[in-house]
């Protein structure tokens, strides 16, 4: 978790700015994650924001915990991986995507997820 979070925020491509909502840079990011055993981390951050924030900050695409062996082994330029994880997946937790096609797009959303909408 430590190191996913601190990759995208050193990173600093486009999805960084929703993580330094939270004040966090380059410099600053390392000292707001803290181990505190193998199950748990401590998160604080500098931003004058409550946790109702933080929490969806944490839960955006840009804070995907990810492998960090795994994306690690391919990084190239310092990187950290990012070139590579443009078509490959290395999430961590119990389910895998068995098979991505980066140029298949929906044809037309499927009924079961079509929005409805409700004017008051």
């Amino acid at each position: 978790m430590i190191w996913s979070l601190s990759r995208a925020v050193k990173l600093n491509l486009s999805p960084s700015f929703i993580l330094n909502g939270l004040g966090w840079t380059a410099a600053t990011v390392e000292q707001h994650l803290k181990k505190i055993d193998e199950r748990h981390v401590r998160v604080t951050w500098s931003a004058p924001v409550g946790p109702a924030f933080a929490l969806s900050v944490l839960g955006a695409t840009v804070a995907s915990i990810i492998d960090e062996r795994e994306a690690g082994s391919h990084a190239k330029s310092g990187d950290l991986g990012n070139r590579w994880l443009h078509d490959h997946s290395v999430g961590s937790g119990p389910f895998t995507i068995r098979k991505y096609i980066p140029t298949r797009r929906w044809s037309s959303m499927p009924t079961r997820f079509r929005p409805v909408l409700h004017r008051d």
